[in-house]
C-alpha cells in the first residue's frame, strides 16, 4: 500500500465520521459473504456472546448469521458432542475458523488439542491467557515460550497454525524490551503466532501500529474493539470493566491507522470481539463502522 496524500487522509476521515449514517450497510454488503477488511474476513469472537450461546446455541447462531458474519473463532461444543456442534454451525451457514483452548490443556496434551481444533475445521488453534500470579515475570514468559513451541509444533503437524492472544500483561519491561518481546525472541517463528487483541494492546501501554510494524509476519489474526475514552491505557494488568470495551469507532483507537498497519503486517483474518454486557447490540455498530472504512478506502491508493 501506498502511503495516502493530506487530502486522501482528510476524505476517509471524514468518510468514517459519518458511520452512523450508514445504518444497514455493513449487514447488507455483508449478507452473502461476510464482513472484509483489505479483503481479508472478518468474524466474531463468540466469547462476545457468552451469555446467551449456552441458553441458546441455534438461535445464537442465526442471530451471528443474520448480522451477516461467516466465520466465528471458538472453541467450545456446548454440550453438543463434536459431531452436534459441526452440525449447528453448518446449518447456520457459519464455520469455525479458529479456536482457542486453555494452557493447561496444551501443556498436557498438545497433539489432542491440536486434533480438536481440526475437528472443528479450525485453520488456527491458540491459547488465549499464560497462568500467572499478580504481575506476570520474565520467568512467566520463559515458560510460556517453551510450552508454547511445543504447541506450535504440534498444530503444525496437523495443518494449522499456533497463536497466542496477546492480552495486555505482556507488556511489563523486560531486557528485550517488554516481556512481550522476551516471548516473542523466544518462540520458533516458524511455530508460534500471534493474535493482536487491540484492545488489550493499548490497554497493556502499547501502540498497535507499532506492534504490527514491529512483527510482520508473526501477527495472522486479530481481536478488533475498541477501548473507551478516558481509560487507562499503561496499565499491563490484563483486566479492564466488561464496559470498557465499545463499538468501533466510539472509543480511542486510530482503526484506519491500525487496520493499514495490519494489512502490511500480513495479517490473515480479523474477529469482533466485544466484552460489553451489551455486546448484542454494539456489534452491529462495529459492522457499521467497518462498512464506513471499506467505502472511504477507494479513495487512497491500496
Amino acid at each position: 500500500m501506498n502511503d495516502p496524500s493530506r487530502r486522501d487522509v482528510l476524505r476517509l476521515c471524514a468518510a468514517l465520521t459519518i458511520a452512523p449514517a450508514l445504518p444497514s450497510s455493513a449487514r447488507a454488503e455483508a449478507a452473502s459473504d461476510g464482513p472484509t477488511v483489505f479483503g481479508k474476513p472478518v468474524g466474531l469472537q463468540l466469547y462476545s456472546l457468552r451469555q446467551y450461546m449456552p441458553k441458546d446455541v441455534a438461535g445464537t447462531l442465526a442471530k451471528i448469521r443474520a448480522m451477516g458474519f461467516r466465520e466465528i473463532e471458538g472453541g467450545d461444543d456446548y454440550k453438543l458432542g463434536m459431531d452436534g456442534w459441526n452440525a449447528a454451525v453448518a446449518r447456520a451457514g457459519l464455520k469455525v475458523t479458529s479456536t482457542l483452548f486453555g494452557y493447561d490443556d496444551w501443556t498436557r496434551d498438545p497433539a489432542a488439542m491440536a486434533k480438536r481444533a481440526a475437528d472443528f475445521g479450525a485453520r488456527y488453534t491458540g491459547c488465549a491467557w499464560i497462568p500467572h500470579k499478580e504481575r506476570f515475570t520474565r520467568e512467566d514468559s520463559l515458560k510460556a515460550a517453551g510450552d508454547f513451541n511445543r504447541a506450535g509444533r504440534a498444530a503444525r503437524e496437523a495443518g494449522l497454525k499456533f497463536v497466542y492472544h496477546i492480552h495486555g500483561f505482556e507488556f511489563e519491561p523486560s531486557p528485550e524490551g517488554t516481556l512481550f518481546d522476551t516471548l516473542a525472541k523466544e518462540t520458533d517463528p516458524a511455530v508460534v503466532f500471534f493474535e493482536a487483541d487491540i484492545f488489550w494492546v493499548r490497554r497493556g501501554g502499547c501502540d498497535p501500529v507499532a506492534l504490527f510494524e514491529r512483527y510482520p509476519g508473526r501477527i495472522p489474526l486479530t481481536h478488533l474493539k475498541d477501548i473507551a475514552k478516558g481509560t487507562d491505557i499503561c496499565a499491563p494488568s490484563g483486566k479492564a470493566p466488561d464496559e470498557t470495551s465499545v463499538p468501533m469507532g466510539a472509543g480511542m483507537i486510530d482503526w484506519p491507522g491500525v487496520l493499514r498497519a495490519a494489512e502490511k503486517a500480513g495479517v490473515e483474518r480479523h474477529f469482533v470481539e466485544d466484552e460489553h454486557p451489551d455486546a448484542m447490540a454494539q456489534i452491529p455498530k462495529s459492522l457499521d463502522y467497518l462498512a464506513a472504512f471499506r467505502q472511504a478506502t477507494p479513495a487512497v491508493a491500496q
